[in-house]
């Protein structure tokens, strides 16, 4: 081309090629297209270390000892776990936006939770994580209800979610018995969980 010129280059008559079509469906893909329809409803992307406090999980939340992953870490002697469950880190990034005058915070994150099932085998499961916080609308002249979010907010947060994604013939349920959550829904397929607030 360089020596020729694009202008000499001769057009074929007819251009042929195949589609690829994946029958498994792409994570990277669906994370990016979830992402992107939270932020277009004024959410933020967190992103937390993997890392936690031991300390959270048994003073703070009920967690089984033996279903910690213990680490060494010789830099912070205090992240001494892997993550159990993403709410902590959602909950410490509220607190660190609270703590500098930021009330109204949505935050998502894509991320893993750990625990040990045996001496040897460890589970490592992903979750998407939401955390609202403060009033559903920013604060400005016209905004003059100032309704907080609440539980009712998160649901309708995360049944726009599964419309975006066509997400249908799911049943809901009360969520019980679970370690953290007093009052909550379970959204399932028979017994695969979908979502839980």
């Amino acid at each position: 081309l360089r020596i020729y010129g694009f202008d000499n280059v001769p057009i074929p008559n007819r251009i042929i090629s195949s589609a690829v079509k994946s029958e498994k469906t792409d994570n990277f893909l669906l994370k990016n297209r979830i992402a992107d329809f939270l932020v277009a409803n004024s959410c933020y992307e967190m992103m937390g270390i993997s890392l936690s406090q031991s300390r959270y999980f048994t003073d703070l939340i009920p967690f089984p000892a033996e279903e910690l992953v213990r680490i060494n870490n010789t830099s912070n002697t205090t992240t001494d776990i892997m993550r159990p469950t993403m709410v902590v880190s959602g909950l410490e990034a509220l607190l660190h936006n609270q703590n500098r005058q930021k009330s109204d915070v949505r935050l998502f994150e894509f991320g893993k939770a750990y625990s040990r099932k045996s001496e040897r085998e460890y589970k490592e499961t992903e979750y998407l994580t939401l955390f609202l916080t403060g009033q559903v609308q920013q604060e400005s002249w016209l905004n003059t209800t100032k309704q907080n979010v609440d539980f009712y907010a998160l649901k309708n947060l995360v049944l726009k979610i599964f419309q975006s994604l066509g997400v249908q013939n799911f049943q809901e349920s009360n969520l019980s018995d679970h370690p953290y959550i007093s009052i909550g829904s379970k959204l399932h397929r028979g017994p695969t969980s979908l979502a839980e607030f």
